[in-house]
């Protein structure tokens, strides 16, 4: 299952590229979660994890960090930066 998921974000990516659709970094995602989050620096955040997921024919990031005690959790659409989900909650 993983190598056909691998193998169908790559055939997303290359013809994204050859048709010039321009996906949005990962360096972007992240600028996207924090400032929403209300995230100024990268200052005591750990654990940051973030995968390109396709899902209901939508490609999309997964972010998720944590921050002092508090999990984040994100879906950014990897195209256009609209967050669709995002999460926070106290770690106990």
């Amino acid at each position: 299952m993983i190598k056909y998921l691998f193998m169908v974000i790559s055939a997303l990516l290359l013809v994204g590229c050859s048709t010039g659709i321009k996906f949005l970094t990962s360096e972007e995602i992240k600028s996207i979660a924090f400032e929403h989050a209300n995230i100024n620096s990268a200052d005591n955040v750990y654990d940051l994890d973030i995968d390109l997921e396709i899902e209901n024919n939508r490609l999309f990031y997964e972010i998720e960090w944590k921050q002092n005690n508090t999990k984040y959790e994100y879906d950014i659409d990897a195209l256009s930066g609209e967050i669709f989900y995002f999460n926070n909650k106290p770690r106990t």
